[in-house]
């Protein structure tokens, strides 16, 4: 290759350089000659990020409470009493027939009542629920829970009381006799019975029941995506 020649593929290189640096098409020349030029294509990744969503959960802890009885006794105290009659007498002299008498006794009865007591109870059937299970599976589990009442009803009892009362048979006799004017004179004697009545005394039980709440978080997470980008090269010459 001649000088010349030389000279002119060092200033068509120089113009190809320029031509793809600055994306401008390269000028043809005028002499004839025209440079050979081909499109490449290289391969880059360019990052994209895709959005995609996870659960993200906290416990919270929600307070349950249920109401139990317990069955307590109460003492308290009754009045009980009972009539007694003591003989008081005043004495005299008067005149009158001696009686001669022969006495018998006749059995004299009276039914009074005598207070007791007996336990009556009776049952019924309170309802107690609890939630099991967590998130959509959570379910409301009801089970009735006996409990008992009790209390102390009265009973009349009948209760015969007698004595024996005297009963004289008289022939009367005039004499000086002293006598005596008695009366009964009632006494009464109390006394405090003790007695107990169950209470049902209400008690309360709470504990903390776990709950389980989730939400969707979005999440980006990178991507590499690769592009084809296009490069053109000149190199050589032809007419």
């Amino acid at each position: 290759i001649g000088r010349l020649e030389a000279n002119m593929i060092s200033a068509l290189l120089v113009a190809c350089i320029l031509s793809l640096a600055s994306g401008q098409p390269l000028a043809q020349p005028d002499y004839g000659y025209q440079p050979k030029c081909r499109t490449e294509y290289q391969t880059t990744y360019k990052t994209t990020y895709e959005t995609t969503y996870k659960p993200q959960c906290h416990t919270s802890y929600e307070k349950k409470c249920s109401t139990h009885y317990e069955t307590k006794y109460e003492t308290t105290y009754k009045q009980e009493c009972s009539t007694s009659y003591e003989t008081k007498c005043e004495q005299f002299y008067r005149t009158e027939y001696k009686e001669e008498c022969n006495t018998s006794y006749e059995k004299e009865c009276s039914t009074g009542y005598e207070t007791s007591y007996k336990q009556e109870c009776s049952t019924s059937y309170r309802e107690e629920c609890q939630e099991v299970g967590y998130g959509y599976h959570k379910t409301k589990k009801c089970h009735k829970v006996p409990q008992q009442h009790c209390q102390q009803v009265p009973v009349q009892k009948p209760v015969q009381h007698c004595r024996d009362v005297p009963r004289q048979h008289c022939n009367k006799v005039p004499v000086q006799v002293p006598d005596k004017k008695c009366t009964q004179v009632p006494r009464q004697h109390c006394k405090q019975v003790p007695q107990q009545h169950p209470v049902q005394v209400p008690r309360q039980q709470c504990q903390n029941v776990p709950k389980k709440q989730c939400t969707q978080v979005p999440v980006k997470i990178p991507k590499q995506v690769p592009v084809q980008v296009p490069k053109k090269v000149c190199g050589g010459y032809g007419h």
